[in-house]
């Protein structure tokens, strides 16, 4: 016990003139781990316990002790940042080359979104009325973003457990990169379960992130903007709706629709039967029934009329 005591006693020297500095590791570490919904921040702050609950600036955070770490858990509440309608080709700059010409490449210009206070939804940055709700009340998300930086300075190492999926990948991506010059330690955790041990399983296998599902979702998004922002004018027009929307899965889903209705009318028709009691009800059958029955005299039976 007495050489313990000195052993402590040395290191406390040690520490206090400079020369010990990184030989001795912290008994619990720090750490602030992000997830997307602000359910899924609570829900995991209450799997370990009952948790320390902090209104953080813009952010709801849940404290609580998971092995050897302060955890501090929270919500992005989804995308920080999408591409900007101010820039390019919705939000796409096009770079050509002088000589020729021909185009060189694209480049995305992204800005911080903000979010209708009445319906939460996110809209463009230059919207002065939210375009679903008519609402002029709004929230930036660079309060959030602000307050993500403040906290990330604070700790040992911050986690980003977003949804693993290219969308999820993608918003981890842009918190790593607003986040990276506050805080060098940033990893990425993927769980598909949340529950005691898939939190814990994924806070012991921290991973990096995976860039290609991030281009995935970018040249993804892209496609939503080219596709979807040209073509739901025109359903707005011509439908006189100004909810309805097209995009990159949408517009070739009702193209398929429409196809196979076409091909369905080419070959089934429906004959409507009326009794001379009133009842009605409707056969389908195959294209040019309807003439047979005529041709043999059906129709011209007592009774009944198609």
């Amino acid at each position: 016990m007495i050489r313990k005591i000195d052993l402590d006693r040395e290191r406390v020297r040690m520490i206090r003139s400079g020369k010990a500095i990184g030989e001795f590791k912290d008994l619990i570490k720090t750490r602030l781990f992000i997830v997307e919904s602000p359910n899924k921040a609570r829900t995991i702050g209450r799997i370990f316990g009952r948790p320390v609950q902090r209104a953080f600036m813009d952010l709801q955070t849940y404290e609580t002790v998971i092995e050897d770490s302060l955890l501090i858990i929270t919500a992005s509440g989804g995308h920080v940042l999408d591409l900007s309608m101010r820039e390019g080709l919705f939000g796409v700059l096009i770079e050509k080359d002088v000589s020729n010409e021909n185009i060189k490449s694209f480049v995305p210009v992204y800005t911080v979104l903000k979010k209708c206070m009445n319906c939460g939804r996110t809209v463009p940055e230059e919207a002065v009325k939210c375009p679903y709700c008519g609402s002029t009340v709004f929230r930036s998300v660079k309060n959030s973003i602000n307050a993500l930086r403040l906290l990330a300075s604070q700790v040992d190492e911050v986690i980003i457990g977003t949804d693993p999926d290219s969308e999820g990948e993608k918003i981890a991506w842009d918190l790593y990169l607003l986040l990276k010059p506050f805080n060098k330690n940033i990893k990425r955790a993927r769980f598909h379960e949340v529950t005691r041990k898939g939190i814990l399983e994924a806070l012991r296998n921290l991973e990096d992130i995976n860039e290609d599902m991030v281009k995935a979702q970018i040249v993804r998004r892209i496609e939503d903007r080219w596709i979807g922002y040209s073509l739901s004018p025109v359903l707005w027009r011509e439908f006189n709706k100004n909810y309805l929307s097209a995009g990159r899965v949408q517009t070739p889903v009702l193209g398929f629709v429409v196809e196979r209705s076409r091909e369905a009318s080419k070959k089934i028709e429906l004959i409507t039967i009326e009794t001379e009691d009133g009842l009605k009800f409707i056969v389908k059958a195959p294209r040019g029934t309807y003439n047979k029955l005529i041709e043999r005299g059906y129709v011209e039976v007592k009774g009944f009329s198609c």
